[in-house]
């Protein structure tokens, strides 16, 4: 919050957070409780050490909030809000896996919210007061997200085929 005072775009972003905060909250809890319908262990799951995909995809992430600049975080969210599941894929992949409906409820729930979000937040990343620098950093964080989120489900395929 400090730099909001002196910087209009950490300004604009403290503001985009702060009226997106409350709906984005409890998405961690969503999640596991769907992982826990298709039978993990919640505690074992909130034990367990993230992989290192994970680690790299949020470690980028923080990385450049804290050390370049938390416009940073537009690229990431660009990318995850920006491709929501879409409903019918949704009830392909249940068809296919045979998952109850509710190891599907985050994403659902993504799938009917996210069109929304991603309308305003390209409004907001538009009207940014972005520099060259700025919409690189941001860009930056769009493309490494992109390629974290490849690295994280090659590496879930890659167990589901060693477990075959």
């Amino acid at each position: 919050m400090e730099l909001a005072e002196t910087d209009p775009l950490a300004a604009s972003t403290a503001k985009y957070l702060k009226h997106h905060i409350e709906e984005e909250s409890h998405h961690d809890e969503w999640l596991l409780d769907d992982l826990v319908t298709l039978g993990m262990d919640r505690a074992t799951i909130l034990q367990g050490n993230p992989s290192a995909n994970i680690a790299r995809l949020v470690g980028a992430q923080y990385c450049w909030i804290r050390h370049a600049h938390p416009a940073a975080l537009f690229g990431y969210l660009a990318v995850i809000e920006g491709n929501p599941p879409l409903a019918e894929h949704l009830d392909e992949i249940q068809s296919r896996t045979g998952y109850p409906p509710d190891a599907f409820r985050c994403l659902r729930l993504h799938a009917a919210d996210d069109i929304e979000h991603l309308n305003e937040l390209r409004s907001t990343i538009t009207d940014l007061p972005l520099s060259h620098s700025d919409a690189a950093l941001i860009s930056t964080s769009a493309f490494a997200t992109l390629q974290g989120l490849m690295s994280i489900f090659d590496g879930l395929i890659a167990k589901e085929l060693a477990v075959r």
